[in-house]
């Protein structure tokens, strides 16, 4: 794999991290085709604030990878919606709740469901000691099933699929 293919492959990994955890924290599918507004691309230190966690990989592209990491993020959604099992955000009502199968995407997707579980965790709880962090991430990594049951209880717009 080259270099370049392999900053893609870690932009797009990180850009479904970042995506999948805001759906958890949410309960909010993602579009399927959304287009990035002229005052991000615009502005080099706005976009790179809206990337955030994928910019590094990104900024390290060339510009033909660069415009390809571009069109792809714009329908990556529909993506994350698939791993997850979700509606689109097009099809969605924007006030039922949404069906998602976290137990299938830790199956399917484990490497990805253990960076997601990561930086859900960090951000979910930051105000924990490390300790209690750690304990917590390695509960919801060895059970699936009890993540999803403490996602539902906690964001009532997911309903998780048992």
């Amino acid at each position: 794999m080259s270099e370049s293919s392999s900053l893609f492959q870690e932009f797009k990994e990180r850009v479904f991290c970042v995506r999948i955890v805001a759906t958890f924290l949410s309960g909010i599918p993602h579009s399927n085709d959304w287009a990035f507004p002229d005052f991000l691309l615009s502005d080099e230190n706005r976009f790179a604030a809206h990337l955030g966690y994928s910019y590094e990989p990104y900024s390290k592209m060339g510009e033909t990878e660069k415009k390809t990491a571009l069109r792809w993020y714009e329908t990556s959604g529909a993506e994350v919606n698939k791993m997850l099992d979700m509606i689109d955000w097009e099809d969605w009502d924007g006030c039922s709740a949404v069906d998602c199968d976290v137990v299938s995407f830790a199956v399917n997707h484990p490497d990805l469901y253990k960076k997601v579980i990561h930086r859900l965790v960090e951000q979910a709880f930051s105000e924990f000691e490390q300790e209690e962090i750690e304990k917590v991430r390695e509960m919801f990594l060895q059970d699936p099933k009890r993540f999803g049951y403490e996602m539902s209880r906690n964001v009532r717009r997911l309903r998780i699929k048992q």
